[in-house]
């Protein structure tokens, strides 16, 4: 936010975050309201306040990184499906 005030951005906006961006976007409007005329959440995994739990189980780290066999394969496993056009 010192970025967008030093540059005078972020003001009567339309906040779009995608993905994991969605939580960080979320704050950040929850944290400077007057800022954004509103906020668009796209494929972001936010649950509402009533589906909190105290204690969530925490993910086990992977204990080996995924290896693909070739690199054709990791490409396509990483593409955004389905394919995006310009």
């Amino acid at each position: 936010m010192a970025d967008a005030d030093a540059t005078n951005l972020l003001h009567d906006c339309i906040l779009i975050a995608r993905r994991f961006g969605g939580m960080q976007a979320l704050r950040t409007m929850a944290q400077h309201p007057d800022r954004f005329k509103g906020l668009i959440l796209v494929d972001a995994g936010v649950r509402p306040p009533d589906d909190f739990k105290e204690h969530q189980p925490q993910l086990k780290p992977s204990s080996r990184p995924k290896v693909y066999s070739g690199r054709d394969i990791a490409i396509a496993r990483l593409q955004v499906q389905p394919p995006q056009t310009r």
